[in-house]
């Protein structure tokens, strides 16, 4: 039985998947004193509406600009989303699709809030294990060769015809 649910509950259920994986991320906070990430928390949902906590901040973008923010806050900032983000390509598979800055705000004490949930993404597993895979390569051992390999091997065999030298 396929199970129809709305736009406003769908949003509210990837709020709250949201707000479980970073509940469980923001030990870090605790123990660095820095910024974290958060989601409005859904209060009601049904076909056609969506209400969630208000969260009170200012858009990233002002935020960026503002001169009298000190760069090691703004490079703070950029650092939490970084990471953010790879928590969710990497460890959740549970990605926000929709991130651009007229869906991030920055609180008074410089944590992070992320809107719009609407509109999520997961990697399928072996598509989520090439990823990693790829990422550790590039990243973590910074080995071409490897990554090269990586995507020659886990291409297609139509498309690994087409590769002209291996090495």
């Amino acid at each position: 039985m396929r199970r129809i649910i709305s736009l406003g509950s769908l949003e509210a259920e990837h709020l709250r998947t949201f707000n479980r994986n970073f509940s469980k991320w923001n030990w870090w906070k605790v123990l660095t004193k820095k910024s974290t990430i958060t989601f409005p928390i859904p209060v009601y949902a049904s076909q056609n509406l969506l209400v969630e906590t208000l969260q009170e901040g200012i858009p990233i973008q002002t935020f960026i600009k503002d001169a009298s923010v000190s760069e090691r806050s703004k490079d703070r900032i950029a650092r939490v989303l970084f990471r953010g983000l790879l928590k969710m390509i990497l460890k959740d598979n549970f990605i926000h699709a929709d991130l651009h800055p007229g869906n991030i705000m920055v609180d008074e004490r410089e944590n992070l809030i992320l809107l719009d949930a609407g509109l999520v993404t997961k990697l399928g597993p072996k598509d989520h294990r090439n990823f990693i895979d790829l990422f550790r390569a590039i990243i973590f051992h910074q080995d071409a060769f490897e990554a090269g390999r990586l995507i020659v091997e886990r291409s297609p065999a139509k498309d690994q015809q087409n590769v002209l030298d291996r090495e």
